[in-house]
């Protein structure tokens, strides 16, 4: 690794995304007491997506040593002309961009969203999923995981994560981060709070809060019986 502020050398490797960022902050002019604040900001998946970019900007600018860390638009743009001539999609070149953002400015300029606008065109990209699935035959399966005692661990499990998933629309990264510290109980059902820091987390913006009733009338599919069965059955464990 070079010196702080230093420009690297022809000859030294990619450093990794976390000591890129920081070269790359420190040439910004950015204190070196507030860049590990700086860095926090950014997700452990955001860095896995950016490490790539870079790993490859880095390569790419191997000739032009200067315009790594501080970049111009035209120097973005043959950039992500180079990722679009080898295939890349439009999701991966604006992520390209983004990451890119991260250490100049040069990404929003108006020849570089012009040029995205290009790409989008040429190779569009639609949502993942385009139409949703009936839930009526996941109900019908979990119809015969009853009653509760009959199940195993995994039965208990797949059923619980399916009624959590229909009820609430939430992420599995949401599910993850429940804990029994934040689950209430009371007679008419549960609520579910959370304290962990989840991807939807934002400043201003409360963690959802997930409230359910039982379900009397159809035992079979109640969430709250079938919650509060799960957390008996792993008292043990």
């Amino acid at each position: 690794m070079t010196t702080q502020g230093a420009p690297p050398s022809l000859e030294e490797p990619y450093p990794g995304c976390g000591d890129f960022v920081k070269l790359a902050f420190t040439r910004k002019g950015i204190p070196d007491d507030t860049i590990d604040i700086m860095t926090a900001s950014l997700s452990k998946n955001t860095l896995k997506q950016y490490n790539s970019t870079f790993s490859k900007w880095w390569g790419f600018c191997r000739g032009e040593i200067e315009t790594i860390l501080q970049p111009n638009a035209q120097k973005i743009l043959s950039f992500l002309k180079t990722e679009f001539d080898k295939g890349a999609q439009y999701s991966t070149l604006n992520t390209h961009r983004s990451a890119l953002n991260l250490i100049c400015d040069g990404g929003n300029s108006e020849i570089v969203v012009r040029f995205m606008k290009g790409i989008f065109k040429l190779r569009p990209q639609f949502p993942k999923y385009q139409e949703t699935w009936h839930p009526q035959p996941v109900l019908a399966y979990l119809s015969t995981l009853y009653p509760l005692d009959k199940l195993n661990l995994e039965l208990s499990t797949i059923r619980m994560v399916l009624l959590l998933a229909l009820c609430t629309a939430q992420r599995a990264q949401t599910f993850s981060k429940i804990r029994l510290s934040n689950i209430k109980i009371s007679e008419v059902g549960l609520e579910i709070r959370f304290s962990d820091f989840l991807k939807t987390s934002g400043p201003k913006k409360p963690h959802p809060v997930l409230r359910f009733h039982f379900f009397r009338e159809n035992p079979e599919h109640c969430i709250c019986s079938t919650l509060m069965h799960y957390i008996e059955k792993n008292k043990g464990i």
